[in-house]
């Protein structure tokens, strides 16, 4: 009897330990989790204020020009290179480092914006643009690239193309074949084109 006493004393101390450990976990998940989730809204907001020049209406059809197209780019190439870079070996890639690794993407583009006098909604409007002009028939051996890289057979949610631009300038079809091998390296930031509209559309 006096055996069992002990043992009964012991496994109430791990018990007890146990669960002091794993209410102080919870609460320095849930501590990362607001932390995380802050950062996001914060610089979501961000980008929501960050003003074109140039007018975006949602009733016309937008046609990028060159200087934006350039300055469109550049960000764009920045966005590609971070979504590009492998994940640490010895750091399998959980919910917690995609969130934050989503968030340094954010504030890249929040900095990079500004700096190329690009506007959050004209950024947006030129993606957009872009993948509409990529879906015309002239350019599928972008499209086959797009599909392998960017509308993922294994994503629950693929990214379809939007229907064809069929009232593509030539300065715009000039641009894009002109640009080709820079679009194509660069098309993982395409991958963000989901969240960049709900970010536009106040979510």
């Amino acid at each position: 009897m006096k055996g069992l006493g002990v043992f009964g004393l012991i496994s109430l101390l791990l018990v007890s330990v146990l669960g002091l450990y794993s209410c102080t976990f919870m609460r320095e998940f849930e501590a990362v989790e607001r932390e995380i989730q802050d950062d996001y809204v914060a610089t979501a907001t961000t980008l929501r204020g960050i003003a074109s020049k140039t007018e975006i209406a949602s009733d016309t059809p937008y046609h990028f020009a060159a200087r934006a197209f350039d300055a469109w780019l550049t960000v764009r190439e920045q966005v590609a290179a971070m979504l590009q870079e492998p994940m640490p070996i010895d750091q399998p890639a959980t919910n917690i480092q995609l969130r934050r690794l989503r968030n340094r993407i954010l504030k890249q583009l929040a900095e990079s914006l500004p700096i190329q006098k690009l506007g959050f909604a004209e950024y947006c409007a030129i993606s957009k643009r872009w993948q509409a002009i990529l879906a015309r028939p002239q350019f599928t051996k972008m499209q086959e690239e797009w599909n392998r890289r960017v509308r993922v057979s294994s994503d629950p949610n693929p990214l379809p193309l939007p229907p064809p631009a069929k009232d593509a300038t030539k300065d715009e079809l000039a641009l894009v074949t002109l640009n080709s091998v820079r679009l194509v390296a660069s098309l993982e930031a395409d991958k963000l084109t989901k969240l960049l509209e709900r970010i536009l559309g106040g979510e």
